[in-house]
């Protein structure tokens, strides 16, 4: 009866060390998952930080295109009564709305 019960020690012994080997694999693999799952959500992270790089950067050009363009004579007469004329306080609500829906579309 002794070697019945080595042999069954030995048994359970080994059917633990594959548990836990299979244990192991099962964890090894979860890891490597959550760690490919974390680099594409860096990944992604960098592409919208770009995006928005170059959403601030055309709107910073079209600022200063806005500012070279001369003002039409009509305009020019208005502005000289008034500082900040009705039309270009609308242009300038717009042109945040547009902005401000860009930098949204990719939170």
């Amino acid at each position: 009866m002794a070697g019945s019960d080595a042999g069954t020690d030995a048994t359970h012994a080994t059917e633990a060390e594959r548990q836990r080997a299979a244990r192991k694999t099962a964890r090894d693999a979860a890891l490597a998952r959550a760690a490919a799952a974390e680099e594409e959500a860096a990944a992604a992270q960098r592409e919208r930080d770009e995006a928005d790089a170059r959403i601030r950067a055309a709107l910073q050009r079209a600022a200063a295109a806005r500012k070279e363009a001369p003002l039409p004579s009509d305009e020019e007469d208005a502005l000289e009564d008034d500082d900040e004329s009705p039309a270009l306080d609308a242009r300038r609500a717009l042109l945040m709305h547009e902005a401000q829906t860009l930098l949204h579309l990719d939170a």
